[in-house]
């Protein structure tokens, strides 16, 4: 029998995601302002998740491996490909892999945000780009995408830079 019926159920009856607001006037707000609406911002996101997690109803061990959107097979393989991995608990990939969305949510909440601030017409890997630069707890990740790529090639679309932070 297949888990992914169970997981399509439980799935149903989990709380659903709020959807973030944000403030219409973000491109007109000065740097202060603005890093203050989006600390505002995703300090709401951390309480609904906080919140969402204590409520989470699960019964078994199994519903629990299945309480997520990552393959935990892949995230294990992934961690057993370092040399210094010999052996993983079988709660540490689903971990991972909450933190792994968490992250992911974030830095969506983030990029979206500086696409917001920029005006852009389109959110792009630019904006991904300018939030990771902007927040200091992400900027390790500029030898990851490549920082002389973010500061070098040309952007091919249009953002309007007269409201640049």
């Amino acid at each position: 029998m297949s888990d992914q019926p169970l997981k399509k159920q439980k799935l149903n009856q989990q709380p659903q995601r709020q959807p973030v607001q944000f403030p219409t006037d973000l491109p007109n707000q000065t740097e202060a302002d603005y890093s203050a609406s989006v600390d505002t911002i995703l300090s709401g996101f951390w309480q609904s998740e906080k919140a969402q997690m204590r409520s989470l109803q699960i019964g078994s061990e199994q519903e629990f491996k299945n309480d997520n959107d990552l393959p935990l097979a892949r995230i294990k393989r992934i961690m057993k490909s370092d040399e210094d991995v010999r052996m993983i608990s079988a709660e540490a990939p689903i971990v991972f892999a909450k933190a792994c969305e968490l992250f992911v949510l974030e830095l969506t909440i983030r990029s979206y945000a500086m696409s917001e601030r920029l005006a852009s017409k389109q959110f792009v890997r630019e904006d991904i780009h300018e939030a990771i630069r902007a927040t200091g707890e992400m900027r390790y990740i500029t030898i990851a995408i490549g920082h002389s790529h973010s500061h070098s090639h040309s952007h091919s679309h249009s953002h309007s830079h007269s409201h640049r932070p």
